[in-house]
């Protein structure tokens, strides 16, 4: 949708490497020289923390994502 949008000249913007999307659209990609980062919550519902497939997608979550100082990153990301 983003994509759409910036090809269709309606702007800019500024897309996570995990959600660029494969396009043929006419849009070209440019690296922060500084790149911004966020912080993300995993939230459930109270009472379901104890569950064992909740606990394990919990535990890949924190494996998988990359720290502040982590060159997994830059490694994982597409250029």
């Amino acid at each position: 949708m983003l994509t759409a949008l910036v090809a269709a000249g309606a702007g800019a913007a500024l897309v996570p490497r995990m959600a660029l999307p494969d396009t043929t659209a006419p849009v070209s990609l440019h690296p922060l020289v500084h790149p911004v980062s966020r912080t993300v919550f995993a939230v459930n519902r109270a009472g379901t923390g104890n569950r064992p497939g909740l606990r394990h997608v919990l535990e890949l979550l924190r494996d998988l994502a990359p720290g502040p100082d982590d060159d997994r990153a830059e490694a994982a990301g597409r250029a």
